[in-house]
């Protein structure tokens, strides 16, 4: 299954609130719902009492059907493009980081909160940075406008202050997005080694042909190492520099006797061979 991560992330959120605000009070009553929040979204003062799983939990917790359906849209959009780049388990732990760390500081910042904090925001904010270290200037789309990820990551940063600032959208922790945000670009540049700017983000890749030309680059590093363990062997014979992916029909032909052999790779069976 490709992008499991992301797809589990969603797939639970979507399940959890509908077992939370449909199900669950139709099996317990009208105050279920209200009482499996308080104890499962964030609050600074029970987690200091005990509830040491909220920084997590909240993460798959939404307050209606609209803030589930933007963030699940926009979580889809970035989490496929973030955990194509870094494979799934990297992607998993960049997830557990900045869910965590968006938590953790809302838990330490405002410790007196009285509203329960949920969401999969500070989340999505740390892939967002994530993806503005890696591929800055890549057009992706935000609000149906084009964006470049860089100018996405600070637009998005400015409005998680501007807004509750501004008392125009007072549900929004502006502490738990900067964190998020912070801890993405943090972790992405140190804890990954993604070094920024490294590539744009092209939708139309063909993964097929970037894992072949990698395989290329190793196959490559190889032979320069054999070159510098016995250097006086390639010096008297013609050892081959590159493979042919999909060799033409004269390439595959045996070369008369006496000529240097090539390295040739055969796209049908993944396989290298000398002729």
């Amino acid at each position: 299954m490709k992008q499991p991560v992301t797809k589990i992330l969603v797939a639970t959120s979507v399940l959890i609130h509908v077992f939370v605000w449909y199900l669950l009070p139709m099996i317990s009553g009208s105050g279920a719902a209200h009482d499996f929040v308080n104890r499962f979204a964030l609050l600074p003062v029970e987690f200091r009492d005990g509830a040491v799983w909220q920084p997590l939990t909240a993460v798959f917790l939404h307050t209606g059907i609209l803030h589930l359906v933007f963030c699940m849209v926009t979580l889809w959009s970035l989490g496929q493009a973030v955990e194509n780049t870094l494979g799934s388990m990297r992607y998993g732990w960049l997830c557990f980081v900045t869910a965590s760390t968006s938590s953790l500081a809302v838990i330490f910042i405002q410790p007196e909160l009285e509203h329960p904090g949920m969401g999969t925001s500070g989340l999505i904010m740390g892939l967002l940075g994530a993806l503005a270290v890696y591929y800055p200037n890549s057009t992706i789309l935000v609000f149906f406008l084009s964006m470049r990820a860089r100018t996405a990551a600070i637009v998005f940063g400015a409005l998680s202050i501007l807004l509750p600032l501004f008392g125009i959208v007072e549900s929004i922790s502006p502490v738990n997005h900067i964190a998020g945000l912070i801890a993405g670009v943090l972790y992405a540049r140190f804890a990954l080694g993604l070094r920024y700017g490294a590539q744009n983000l092209n939708p139309q890749e063909d993964n097929f042909l970037r894992k072949k030309l990698m395989e290329q680059d190793r196959v490559r590093e190889l032979f320069d190492g054999m070159k510098r363990v016995r250097p006086e062997r390639w010096q008297t014979q013609d050892y081959p520099q590159e493979k042919v992916i999909n060799p033409t029909p004269e390439e595959t032909q045996a070369p008369p006797a006496g000529d240097a052999k090539r390295l040739h790779y055969d796209p049908t069976t993944g396989k290298f061979f000398f002729r």
